[in-house]
């Protein structure tokens, strides 16, 4: 299927956005990678015991019926500090659980102990967020949703350009999305959901009294 302006437009405005998510998620990485090896070095001079990581434990047989029939052993290391030096954030607990994560990986903004840190870590943490908004948000625009404002753009029963606004959003007996939408001249249209798209400034509007009839229409359909 042939790529309409407006599908187009809206992978270039989506494929930006990700690029610019990328980048912020770079960014975070590498203040995460020198945050938890920052907390690893105070772990570590501390006194942290190497052999256990500070679980007070080892993993001493396990197999793969589960994690639930794994057998641990104490530590072995008879100076452990694991009662008073704690875990090593960059740990995980001795398990055989598969997708087992370390503090630094299920919690990562404890990782962040100065202020400077955490100022670092909520900036970067809150553009990551905002990034991934913009990315939702320009999705959001683009859907057809009732009350939209469409405009055909493939098909044949239809007239190509044709404006309205939807009332309906369904699916045919064979399952394929339908929508029922009423014109810019009031006659009511049904066509395949593929074969409209978000209207924009760009093609012809819908005068005020026809887009506020389209609204009382799909608000008294819903």
């Amino acid at each position: 299927m042939k790529m309409t302006a407006t599908a187009k437009r809206m992978a270039m405005e989506i494929e930006a956005a990700e690029v610019e998510l990328d980048n912020h998620r770079a960014v975070l990485s590498d203040l995460m990678t020198e945050l938890t090896e920052a907390r690893r070095a105070e772990w570590s001079r501390a006194g942290g015991c190497e052999v256990c990581r500070g679980w007070g434990e080892t993993l001493s047989w396990w197999t793969l019926d589960g994690s639930g029939w794994d057998e641990r052993k104490p530590c072995t290391n008879p100076a452990c500090t694991a009662k008073t030096v704690g875990t090593d954030p960059t740990s995980t607990e001795p398990s055989s659980r598969q997708n087992n994560r370390s503090l630094a990986q299920e919690c990562p903004s404890r990782m962040a102990k100065t202020a400077e840190e955490q100022r670092n870590y909520a900036a970067l943490a809150g553009m990551v967020e905002a990034a991934r908004a913009k990315i939702e948000a320009i999705r959001a625009m683009y859907e057809v949703r009732v009350g939209s404002e469409v405009v055909v753009c493939r098909g044949k029963k239809i007239a190509i350009g044709t404006r309205g606004c939807v009332f309906w959003i369904g699916s045919d007996r064979w399952g394929k999305g339908r929508i029922g939408m009423t014109g810019a001249d009031g006659q009511t249209h049904w066509t395949a959901a593929s074969n409209v798209e978000v209207a924009f400034e760009d093609t012809s509007p819908l005068t005020q009294s026809q887009s506020i009839l389209c609204r009382l229409t799909s608000q008294s359909a819903a």
